[in-house]
């Protein structure tokens, strides 16, 4: 039975003949009363006691790309390749991110007569970038904290990570598709 509900909870709502995007219970129940008659709190005790639990969600993109099962598994053979080549071979994984200095404004535990506070500094909020790759066999970080990540910086960027593996014949670097990873100066600057 637990089975049958998580496969009916990992559906989209609209796929079954509802309107909303997100399952709720009124709707499970309804979908469910063709084995027998329950309540809302009956379903809702019989979900918890299936470890079915009403959780804050997360954002889940599918990616577009028609390739993509075959890039997953090209990444695979990568990984083998750089596990079993004693450092002939480093696969790397990259990516960028911006962090601001100030604490963002969000939920948080206190007191229900009072609200949490996000404690602020007099200094400027600035925005800081962060380029990053780790190796996926040493779990080692290479990384850089910069204002911005340009054309110099992600160039830069990989004179390190080929400074920091001197005797590797190939580093494979899995990245995302920000323009810049394939802007034609960083492509250059790499021959």
């Amino acid at each position: 039975m637990r089975e049958a509900i998580v496969s009916i909870v990992h559906c989209d709502p609209h796929d079954l003949g509802f309107l909303s995007s997100r399952w709720t219970l009124g709707e499970l129940r309804e979908l469910l009363q063709w084995q027998r008659p329950i309540t809302l709190p009956g379903l809702w005790r019989l979900l918890a006691r299936l470890g079915i639990t009403w959780k804050r969600g997360r954002d889940y993109l599918i990616s577009p790309d028609p390739d993509y099962r075959a890039k997953c598994d090209y990444i695979a053979e990568i990984e083998m390749e750089a596990k079993d080549s004693a450092g002939e071979i480093v696969a790397l994984y990259l990516d960028e991110m911006s962090f601001y200095r100030q604490p963002s404004l969000s939920y948080g535990y206190d007191d229900a007569a009072n609200q949490p506070l996000a404690y602020r500094s007099y200094k400027s909020n600035s925005l800081s970038r962060v380029i990053a790759a780790i190796d996926i066999t040493s779990w080692f970080v290479i990384y850089h904290q910069r204002p911005a990540i340009n054309i110099q910086e992600e160039v830069s960027f990989y004179q390190e990570v080929r400074r920091h593996y001197p005797l590797a014949e190939t580093i494979y670097v899995m990245l995302d598709n920000w323009p810049l990873h394939l802007h034609p100066n960083v492509l250059v600057a790499l021959e």
